[in-house]
């Protein structure tokens, strides 16, 4: 019950301290209680369906999700791979069109103040990001480790790439910001079956003398059902306070689904 508390107070404070698109890597970390150097995990998620509120109205849809992480640790340090795809249509409209790469070393991974590279690409066609495009590198620090409860923090830089279509015209809007990227990772290990994790994320830069400030809070809830199968909920709230383009700047997202071990 200790850890529980201290976890409770990291997920409710570090929130209002710490004042999206955010990619969090944290939660693609996998379970680190096996042997085996190279492990990976997918998650899938496929909808069909036609609903209607009458007779004459047709409202024909399919929504797809498919997400990947890997990490393969021979040695001293970890590389880390994760992609996912966010597809959603409705009569013959595409509502949602998001995806991304990320590809990231984890140097001296075993030690308590380790060091991370990486890189990664992505687009968003429902908010208008045609691309984006981020290198970086941060210091990662473990804060607290044992069987039932860990915390760990990053901080470092990035150099930020992104090309946007505004949501009124035709224009394109450009940025390339170097920004800090910071972020907490706190996870509670229930029981053998439960396992909660939640990270926040914050990320800020100068751009012609305006500074933009991003926050994002993921709450992650794990369940085994079997050794390789585990139902996965997700809960995510990210605001940004001065986006390139005039698009929502509080946008949450739930999510469930089914993950594969391997």
């Amino acid at each position: 019950m200790k850890y529980f508390k201290i976890y409770l107070l990291f997920w409710l404070v570090f929130p209002v301290l710490s004042n999206s698109q955010v990619l969090n890597i944290e939660k693609e970390r996998l379970d680190q209680d096996t042997l085996s150097d190279f492990k990976i995990k997918l998650v899938t998620d496929l909808e069909l369906y036609n609903r209607s509120g009458g007779e004459n109205d047709r409202n024909k849809g399919m929504d797809f999700s498919f997400d990947v992480s890997a990490i393969y640790e021979p040695g001293k340090h970890a590389y880390i791979f994760i992609a996912e795809l966010d597809y959603e249509r409705s009569n013959g409209i595409g509502l949602l069109d998001f995806g991304y790469a990320h590809g990231r070393v984890n140097w001296l991974a075993e030690n308590k103040l380790s060091y991370e590279t990486f890189a990664q690409i992505s687009y968003d066609n429902s908010r208008g990001l045609d691309r984006r495009t981020v290198f970086g590198a941060n210091l990662r620090y473990q804060l607290v480790n044992d069987k039932h409860f860990s915390v760990y923090l990053g901080s470092g830089l990035m150099q930020e790439s992104e090309n946007w279509q505004h949501p009124y015209n035709d224009e394109i809007i450009s940025s390339n910001i170097l920004k800090s990227t910071n972020y907490l990772n706190a996870q509670y290990n229930i029981n053998e079956m439960l396992n909660l994790n939640n990270v926040v994320y914050y990320q800020a830069g100068l751009d012609d003398k305006l500074w933009r400030n991003r926050i994002q809070n993921w709450l992650i809830l794990n369940t085994k059902i079997t050794k390789t199968l585990s139902l996965k909920n997700s809960f995510v709230l990210a605001y940004e306070d001065k986006p390139i383009v005039p698009i929502t700047k509080f946008i949450y997202t739930l999510k469930t689904g089914f993950a594969i071990n391997l």
